[in-house]
């Protein structure tokens, strides 16, 4: 939502750059913390391949800390040290500090739009009753914490406009927790889905379709590999644990699925990602009255070559 003109922040950065290095190189000497370096390599196909450095890998390690506390500390102090950076930070809060809306959409009996008045971290959704009316905040993702560390991630409506599921990211992680909040009575519901990545919440009917990967051993949660994704069908209403996994690919653990419905929820689209090809893949199968949401059985393959990108999202179907 947040858009700034690149052709407004050039010439500061650009500015930024010269006063900078001018600084650094007249006045101050810039001291890096030594990195510890090990005894560490690898043999490719009878290749050796040094790796001093691998024990920065491990995130959750005193050694990483002191070491990332150290750099920050040379940053901060050189930051600190920029006679104008004041100066820029008041004129860049003049440039930004306005309101911006978003476009008015509109999902069951109510309207909504985003807002940020000017300097708010986050957009706030706001409803009315019609367009023009009078607006209330829905969702103020500014409130999820006191210190602006969790965020929303994704906002999905279902089709008659009754249920709203986001899902929020805690201090940047990819990792998402989703929730579902009820339009209709106005309160936050009991569910409450973790280990959500790289997913939206696609809806059809009273429940929504999302992806998620199996949950991280412990001290893996950041590092460990995004592998054998699942997609599942969550019922407003239960709890995670009651979710059915409605399709999986265990002999292509790299690849990811998401699926949705049509507007009208008559045929339900799936495709697939693969990071090792440069395309994807389409399915597709039409939805029949009193069909359970959790069966995917059926399934027409547009193509899974993975040799085309056709572009479609869930957002769009």
């Amino acid at each position: 939502m947040r858009k700034t003109p690149i052709i407004l922040i050039l010439p500061l950065l650009f500015m930024a750059l010269i006063a900078c290095n001018n600084m650094n190189k007249s006045k101050m000497k810039l001291e890096y913390p030594v990195a510890q370096k090990d005894s560490v390599s690898d043999n490719y196909f009878g290749t050796i391949v040094q790796d001093p450095y691998r024990w920065l890998e491990d995130d959750n390690s005193e050694q990483t800390a002191a070491w990332v506390d150290a750099e920050n500390a040379v940053t901060n102090k050189y930051l600190d040290a920029i006679p104008f950076r004041e100066d820029m930070r008041k004129r860049l809060e003049t440039l930004w500090n306005y309101p911006k809306f978003g476009t008015p959409f509109k999902k069951g009996d109510y309207w909504y739009f985003y807002k940020n008045d000017g300097m708010q971290a986050q957009y706030v959704i706001y409803q009315m009753d019609s367009i023009g009316g009078e607006p209330r905040v829905f969702l103020d993702p500014n409130s999820f914490s006191e210190d602006g560390t969790v965020s929303l991630a994704n906002l999905s409506f279902s089709e008659d406009g009754n249920y709203a599921a986001y899902s929020i990211s805690r201090g940047g992680s990819d990792w998402n927790e989703v929730f579902v909040y009820d339009v209709v009575n106005k309160k936050l519901l009991d569910d409450h889905i973790n280990w959500v990545k790289f997913s939206g919440m696609s809806w059809l009917g009273n429940g929504f379709y999302y992806g998620r990967f199996p949950e991280p051993v412990e001290g893996e949660l950041i590092k460990g590999q995004n592998t054998n994704q699942q997609l599942f069908y969550h019922q407003v209403g239960t709890s995670q644990d009651k979710d059915i996994a409605v399709y999986s690919d265990p002999k292509n653990p790299s690849r990811m699925y998401y699926v949705g419905a049509s507007k009208d929820e008559t045929i339900l689209f799936m495709g697939g990602e693969d990071p090792n090809f440069k395309g994807n893949a389409l399915y597709f199968k039409k939805i029949k009255e009193n069909l359970p949401k959790n069966d995917l059985s059926g399934l027409i393959t547009i193509d899974d070559s993975y040799e085309f990108e056709f572009g479609l999202t869930s957002a769009q179907y």
